[in-house]
């Protein structure tokens, strides 16, 4: 499989809560789980029904055709991810630069740089929702985040050639149509995402790793895991052709910066679908993205 970095400038503000009033603090940013979803519709919109069938059941056997990362913020051409949990010297920044990023993987670069900055703008819109039957508008906000002018969001993909075009399709209907909630609204809307093969320069095998993405343990791994993690509870509101406005099952997954002793790990894919809504499963995804770290825990 190939890595590459996958570039999105912002049209609009985005939405990342379970109401629309929410601006999920522990995740401005849209997490990958939430990105996934959005692929998944593009997948069923341009390629039908069983190719999306198709797709969940290879990641269901064990070999998934990609991983993705979360959506992270890149200024003035420098991409930057989130500090570990575990293995980094105290008192550094929430966001590390990808050089620094990476040299602490490799067990490098203890003198970091001191930053307080916030990539990410949280406000409130103003909407209204219109009564089906007095036909009363009844005011709102949604909580929206967004970035400064000339910033914008990335996530690392790794993905095989066999897969790739469609990848390359979804992600740019995903970018059109939105990513995370509210999207009738047209909030998550992006310009079409350039594609830039990476290199990360991190050991090929270390101890330890990192994950940059929501992590998900199957109830093995959890048995056996070992690290320093934070839990985030993560659920959201069913978007289907067959159905709307259910609300999923909620689960809890580690966040990205978390740090584990490498033990094989790998995540699953989540079923979280509503007892009431039998059409189809709905899974949230939990597979980590995995960089071996060698820097130190504590």
């Amino acid at each position: 499989m190939d890595l590459w970095a996958v570039s999105l400038v912002p049209r609009s503000p985005w939405h990342v809560g379970e109401s629309p009033g929410d601006v999920d603090t522990g995740a401005v940013f849209p997490p990958a789980d939430t990105l996934y979803g959005a692929l998944c519709h593009a997948w069923r919109a341009l390629f039908g029904v069983e190719a999306l069938e198709g797709l969940l059941s290879v990641f269901q056997g064990g070999a998934p055709p990609f991983r993705i990362t979360s959506l992270f913020p890149e200024a003035e051409g420098v991409r930057h991810y989130p500090a570990p949990l575990a293995g980094v010297p105290m008192g550094t920044a929430h966001w590390l630069p990808e050089p620094v990023f990476t040299a602490l993987a490799r067990g490098e670069g203890t003198d970091m740089p001191s930053s307080s900055r916030d990539f990410f703008l949280r406000s409130q819109v103003a909407h209204a929702a219109i009564g089906r039957e007095d036909r009363a508008a009844t005011p709102y906000e949604v909580g929206v985040v967004s970035l400064r002018p000339g910033d914008s969001l990335f996530a690392l993909v790794l993905a095989g050639e066999d897969v790739l075009g469609r990848l390359q399709g979804a992600f740019a209907y995903a970018a059109e149509t939105g990513i995370g909630g509210q999207r009738s609204r047209g909030l998550g809307r992006f310009e079409r995402p350039v594609w830039t093969r990476v290199r990360l320069d991190v050991p090929a095998k270390a101890p330890h790793f990192v994950t940059l993405s929501p992590y998900m343990p199957s109830l093995a791994e959890y048995r056996r895991l070992s690290g320093v993690w934070r839990l985030r509870l993560r659920r959201g509101w069913i978007s289907s052709p067959e159905g709307s406005g259910l609300l999923e099952r909620a689960v809890r997954q580690c966040v990205e910066g978390s740090w584990f002793e490498e033990d094989g790990q790998e995540g699953i894919l989540a079923e979280v679908t509503p007892p009431s809504f039998r059409h189809h499963p709905v899974f949230r995804y939990g597979l980590a993205f995995k960089v071996p770290w060698l820097g130190v825990g504590g």
